[in-house]
This record gives structure tokens, sequence and C-alpha cells, in this order.
């Protein structure tokens, strides 16, 4: 198995933050040229099956420090390559997405994840291809790039589970053979779309839980912040430093001075939590994309309010949010092609995300342009389910209360978006582990939408 480190010892001393450090690392493994022999792809082909066994005791704080900064590269790199699917003619992205999978390859290295090595470093030759022209951008390219981040986010997600103290020393196997095979294929110009895999790595929904160990607080306890303002409220310590510091000749002045100062470092602390809504947008586009392919409906997602500021101690629980809904809107609101034609629809479906501050109150909309919630049909499952006796009548409000009750869907099959009854129930139980709401609100043959409240956070 591989062993994820090399002792300190081995190591550069640096104060440089993790991947930053590690792109500056020649690594000891796997040191391959751009593009591949048949020789450096049997050995790279090689290292891919080999299991990671990760060394807690020396590396957790790397490790963590590279889970951290890794996951920021997969959102640019996600957003790179929608941005190339929609203008294939603009190569720009492709040196944005070079950028950030050499970054990541630099922290595989030093940390000896030689698979995760050999897979960056694949993709790494398939962006050199299209930067040289040999090769134009199609959909069995962003398929198979978007297919490599999916495995790469999974291996993210096992490295922190381990630091969070779940499963610590299981071998962890990055399923990249089929991956590596076809990007080799692609490299040689070849046009079977049947090398290509399916990209049906899906990211799990829910989220591995942490836990209370000494390790999970690594990740637990840790998140970015503005630089800017952490200069800023260093600032302010330091002014409050130097006026207590001071022989108080006034009293009353001093304390006056003091209440100002701290006041403002009270919010300056208080804004290294608020992080754009857009941030959290950015990632809803791969959602979108996804769950549109495989409804086979083709779905655009328009975002307003993204300068709104969010508690980032609330975006995690805010993005798994409108992924459900957003997938919902896809599966259940907006009617394929042929019907939607039939309807006098523009073909192309539509979702609008909004986020807005009312009062002491953020607020954000889910809104399709589909079908709407057919209120008959609602009642008809809940009957047939016994949830409502027959004959029953319920006003809007209370028929749309319904789809909130566990298990309840009015699918008609289980699709690979949905159909389980898991969803709506989920959404509102994490919104009420924050303190806050959901409401619906829909017009048949307009759309739905679904409102999310939650309440700011004091200063």
């Amino acid at each position: 198995m591989v062993q994820s480190t090399r002792r300190s010892a081995d190591r550069p001393q640096s104060s440089i933050s993790a991947p930053k450090a590690f792109d500056a690392v020649l690594s000891d493994s796997l040191t391959l040229p751009a593009e591949f022999t048949q020789a450096e792809a049997v050995d790279s082909l090689h290292w891919l099956d080999v299991p990671i066994l990760l060394n807690l005791i020396d590396d957790a704080d790397l490790l963590a420090e590279f889970c951290r900064e890794s996951r920021g590269l997969l959102e640019e790199v996600e957003a790179a390559v929608l941005a190339l699917e929609q203008d294939p003619k603009n190569i720009a992205p492709v040196e944005v997405l070079f950028r950030a999978f050499h970054t990541f390859k630099g922290g595989a290295g030093f940390l000896k994840l030689d698979p995760i090595h050999c897979l960056t470093h694949d993709l790494e030759s398939v962006l050199e291809v299209l930067r040289t022209g040999r090769r134009s951008v199609d959909p069995s390219l962003i398929d198979l790039i978007l297919a490599c981040v999916d495995v790469l986010v999974a291996f993210l997600a096992q490295v922190e589970s381990q630091l969070n103290g779940i499963g610590i020393g299981l071998p962890i196997t990055v399923a990249g053979r089929s991956l590596h095979e076809a990007m080799l294929e692609l490299i040689a110009g070849t046009q079977d779309s049947e090398a290509v895999p399916d990209p049906a790595i899906d990211r799990a929904d829910t989220a591995t839980p942490f836990s209370n160990s000494a390790l999970g607080s690594r990740l637990h306890d840790s998140i970015p912040v503005s630089a800017s303002r952490l200069d800023e409220a260093l600032g302010t310590i330091s002014r409050i430093r130097e006026t207590l510091a001071a022989v108080p000749t006034d009293k009353d002045a001093l304390l006056s001075s003091l209440s100002v100062q701290l006041e403002e470092l009270d919010g300056l602390l208080s804004t290294l939590l608020w992080v754009p809504a857009e941030q959290l947008f950015q990632r809803m586009h791969r959602v979108v994309r996804d769950a549109a392919m495989k409804a086979g409906k083709p779905v655009r997602l328009m975002t307003v309010g993204g300068e709104t500021l969010l508690d980032r101690r609330c975006e995690k629980v805010l993005g798994e949010c409108l992924m459900h809904l957003i997938r919902n809107a896809i599966d259940h609101g907006i009617e394929s092609p042929t019907t939607r034609c039939n309807l006098g629809k523009p073909i192309t479906g539509e979702v609008v995300l909004k986020a807005v501050t009312h009062e002491k109150l953020l607020c954000f909309e889910v809104q399709d342009d589909g079908v709407g919630i057919s209120t008959t049909k609602v009642l008809q499952r809940a009957v047939q389910r016994g949830l409502v006796a027959q004959d029953t009548l319920l006003a809007e409000a209370a028929i749309h209360e319904l789809l909130f009750r566990p298990g309840f869907s009015t699918a008609d099959s289980i699709t690979a978006l949905s159909g389980r009854g898991v969803g709506l129930d989920v959404v509102r139980s994490n919104l009420q582990k924050i303190g806050g709401s959901i409401e619906i609100q829909s017009e048949s043959g307009r759309g739905t939408r679904f409102i999310l409240q939650v309440p700011l956070a004091s200063n």
C-alpha cells in the first residue's frame, strides 16, 4: 500500500500554505513528462491500482490543509469546465484548469498520494492536447474531466472522514483505471465514445458526520477567512493595546475610546464569517448540468443576489438544501422538451436562484418555470398512503405541507434523481437545525417557488 507520508525531516520547512508549498517541491514520486510513452502509461496504471494508506500521525495537519485548499481548487475547476462547455472556442478556461490540476498534483506528490498524482498528471496531459490545438472541446471531453473531478471529490471525502475519526486506517482506492485508459485514448486522438466512461460517479448527497475526536477538530474548527479583513482586525487589536498602554489622563475618555474600538473589532470579526451567495450559487451550476442531463431536459440556471452575504457556518446546510430543491425542480417541475413545445413554452427550462436579506432574515428562493404542483395528485397519493381520509378537503397550503412528510413522493417511478421520498423532508429538517423554515408557492402551468428563510447571525 502507498504510504501518504514522508517523515518531517524529509520535507523542507516552510510557512507557505500546504498546496502552495507542495507545488514548490519536486516530488520524488512519478515525475512524468506531459505525455506518456507506452512504458510510462503502464507504470502509471500500476500506481492507480495501489490503495492509499494515510499516515495520520505524521500528516494529519498537512492532509487537512490539502483537503481544504483542494476543495477550493475543484470549485474553480468545475466553474472553468462549465464555462468551457458553454463556449468551446474560448480556450481561456483551459489555463485555469491546467493551473488548478497542476497545484493539485503538486500537493498529491508531496504527500505521496501517488494514484492522485497520476490521475492529475493524466488531466494535465489532456489539457496540453487542448492547449496545443490538437483536440477540440466536445461533450465527451467535458464529461471525462467532470468524471475525474468526481473521483477527486470522493477521494477528499474519504480523507476527511479519516481526519474526522471515521474509518481511520482503512485503505483508500482511487477509481481511476477507466478514466486513465480513456484519457490515454483521447490523447492519442481516439474518437471512440465507448472509451469514455459514463461519469456516473455521483457525489454522495449525505455528508459524512463530524466526530468530536481530536482529529476531527482539525477540519471542523477551521474555516478560510478574508486576509484583508483579518489584517484590519489585527490592526484594531494593536490600537486597543496602545490605548491600554497609554497613561490614562481621563478615565471616561479612555473607556469611551476602548468601547468604540472593541465595537469595531467585534464587527470585523463577525464579517470574517461572511461569504457572498455567489460562491454558493457557483456550485449549483454543476448540479443543474448533471440533473438536466440525467433527466434529458435542457435547463439553464439564472442567479439573482449573488452579492448577498451569508454566514459561512450555514453555507453547507444551505448548499445541500438548494441541491435537493434544484434536482426536485428539474425532475418534477420542468416538463420534457416535447411537452414544453406543445404548451408554447421555450424548450429550455429555467431555474432561478435568488438571495436577499429582509429585516433579520436571509431569504433564498428556488423557482422553476415548470408545470407547478398538482394538488389533486398530491392529495390522491396521500389518500393512497392513508395519510388523509377519503373525500377530505384540504386548503392548498395544507396539501403542500404533505410534501414534507418523510418518505412522501408523487413520482410514479424511481429515477436517478428522485422517487424514493427523500428530499423535502430532509430540506426542512436541515433548515430547522439552523433555525430556518421553508414554504411553497405554486401556480399550475407556471411553476413552483420554494422560499427558504434563515435568521441572520447577530453581530
